[in-house]
């Protein structure tokens, strides 16, 4: 058990980051928190665990199953979910953009300063 602990341990944190990443990655690229974030992280996490097995096959095929439970496990709450939790979400989008906005904006006015 602790050799194969060993063994797993690093590929699920390296897999788990990679999700994680490309997901916070793509919805701030994107300015929205929808399902595609999360299939597109899904694929990332897929490709690295296939990266790991030093094998293209298992890549692709990590990336369409990850994705698309991602996928089908985020669509879960916005179609079972209340609706006050999809616009929780919908309004940290509205702050990153704001603070988006006022980061540029800052940054113009030092600019000219």
């Amino acid at each position: 058990a602790k050799q194969l602990f060993g063994t797993l341990a690093p590929a699920g944190a390296v897999v788990g980051g990679a999700f994680g990443f490309v997901e916070c990655v793509s919805e701030v690229t994107r300015n929205r928190v929808d399902v595609p974030n999360a299939m597109i992280g899904g694929c990332a996490a897929g490709l690295t665990l296939g990266m790991y097995r030093k094998s293209m096959a298992s890549a692709a095929l990590g990336c369409l199953a990850m994705g698309t439970a991602a996928g089908v496990t985020d669509a879960n709450k916005y179609f079972f979910a209340p609706a006050p939790a999809v616009a929780h979400e919908m309004k940290h989008v509205e702050d990153l953009q704001t603070s988006s906005e006022s980061v540029d904006s800052f940054v113009s006015a030092e600019m000219q300063a």
